[in-house]
């Protein structure tokens, strides 16, 4: 069987949505830029023959969806990526028992919530960060090992005390000092494009890459 590296599914042709058998990766879309039939959408990944081979779930840039039910169709995705700008609500991501990285990418007028990520507990998370909220929730999330941080809003790293991961990367933002995380389990850092850093002071690691 000829495997699907990603299955486009766009929302405004419902009817053409079903996964092929083989897929490891679907794209939720919405080119026409039209209003989802959601129980007709639904119907059309029930019925699908490679719903339960997918393990990467993407919500892209122009995907209507305003919350990741999506993600609950698919009972064996280990890997979500959000860049969708309607998303408003990421809580069905705690029906995805599989789940072990999560991307949050989305456009800075987003109005998204970071909330859930203070029930779930992730490996790997990559996250641009738009709200001074954002920075608490994740600050919150449990069980992580490498956490990407673009676009830092505060001065240090006091927000990520309960955090303790083995590899932290931060990308621009206004990060002047890394004083303030748990820094015991970390392996290695990298700040890129972290122009207002001063101090590595208060990072327990030998391993720190920063490029201005």
């Amino acid at each position: 069987m000829e495997r699907v590296n990603t299955y486009i599914i766009d929302e405004s042709h419902p009817d053409a949505s079903q996964v092929p058998a083989g897929t490891i990766s679907v794209c939720f879309r919405n080119r026409a830029n039209m209003p989802i039939d959601t129980a007709f959408l639904r119907a059309a990944i029930s019925g699908s023959p490679g719903r339960r081979e997918v393990t990467t779930l993407e919500i892209g840039w122009d995907s209507q969806l305003s919350t990741l039910w999506p993600a609950t169709m698919f009972p064996n995705v280990e890997f979500v990526v959000v860049t969708g700008a309607h998303v408003l609500n990421m809580m069905d991501l705690l029906n995805v028992p599989r789940l072990r990285y999560l991307a949050v990418q989305t456009h800075k007028s987003s109005l998204r919530s970071l909330e859930v990520l203070r029930t779930l507990s992730l490996e790997h998370l990559r996250v641009r960060i738009e709200t001074e909220a954002d920075m608490g929730d994740v600050g919150s999330c449990q069980g992580l090992k490498v956490l990407e941080l673009w676009d830092w809003r505060a001065r240090d790293l006091t927000k990520l005390y309960q955090v303790d991961v083995e590899r932290l990367t931060v990308i621009g933002g206004d990060l002047r000092s890394c004083a303030g995380m748990n820094s015991s389990r970390l392996a290695g850092m990298s700040c890129l494009g972290v122009t207002e850093l001063e101090s590595l002071i208060g990072i327990d690691t030998e391993v720190v890459r920063v490029e201005r």
